[in-house]
């Protein structure tokens, strides 16, 4: 008879070589992806694709504002990127499949929105997967964007990003949204204006349709009307951070 102990201990090798790469790769079971390549840095502006173009990024949803940021969106015909929290897609799996369904695009913001930096390569890689396979069964779409919390991340982040088909988005101007007062407040709202708005030809700008306990979103969907209303009268074309036109 001829011993199986060889092929044991090569299946034992195999499993060992698949645990040290697995984090790097993206999971085999996950939905195909139609990505296609990423871009190898992380962009800070959309690209040059038309003369004027700007990127309305919403971070940390969906939350129970994100139908309000979906209903300013669609009175303008103006399309956005919303950087999807997978725990809050699991708990908000009807939103996230209205974000796609009116036309946005979204994007991969870790399951659990932690700091990205202190954690080891395979947490990094959980953080990113989770989220995507979140988005996945919600909407069956791959996010093919990829934002870290709070804009910090590393280079094995990046890297991670890039092996998952990910482009890497930060972005121009931070209004800053996430530390708002959780009450209407007309001189914030003129603040997120404020910050929004700039002469810049190609800028992404991030606001925030979730995040915070207690959450209040309220100042930047009033602030939304005027943002869109100013790049609209200046002839911007609205478009994903890759500068597609949604």
């Amino acid at each position: 008879m001829t011993s199986t102990r060889p092929r044991r201990l090569a299946a034992a090798l195999a499993l060992t070589l698949v645990g040290a790469t697995a984090s790097w790769a993206a999971p085999a079971a996950a939905a195909p992806t139609s990505c296609g390549k990423p871009l190898p840095a992380r962009i800070t502006a959309t690209p040059v694709t038309y003369a004027k173009t700007v990127s309305l990024t919403f971070d940390d949803g969906p939350s129970a504002y994100t139908p309000r940021f979906l209903e300013v969106l669609k009175s303008y015909k103006v399309h956005g990127t919303f950087f999807l929290k997978g725990a809050n897609v699991e708990a908000n799996p009807d939103l996230a499949r209205r974000i796609v369904r009116e036309g946005h695009a979204i994007g991969n913001h870790t399951y659990s929105h932690p700091e990205m930096p202190p954690l080891t390569r395979t947490a990094q890689a959980a953080e990113m997967d989770r989220a995507t396979d979140a988005i996945i069964a919600a909407t069956g779409k791959r996010p093919c964007l990829y934002r870290s919390p709070r804009g910090h991340a590393t280079p094995t982040t990046q890297k991670l990003a890039l092996a998952r088909k990910m482009t890497a988005v930060q972005w121009t101007i931070d209004t800053d949204d996430w530390g708002q007062p959780r009450h209407p407040d007309k001189a914030f709202e003129k603040h997120i204006y404020d910050d929004a708005t700039t002469t810049r030809k190609h800028p992404i700008i991030l606001m925030h349709d979730g995040g915070g306990a207690p959450l209040y979103r309220g100042n930047t969907v009033h602030a939304l009307d005027d943002i869109i209303r100013y790049y609209q009268a200046r002839g911007y074309v609205f478009t994903d951070p890759l500068g597609r036109r949604l």
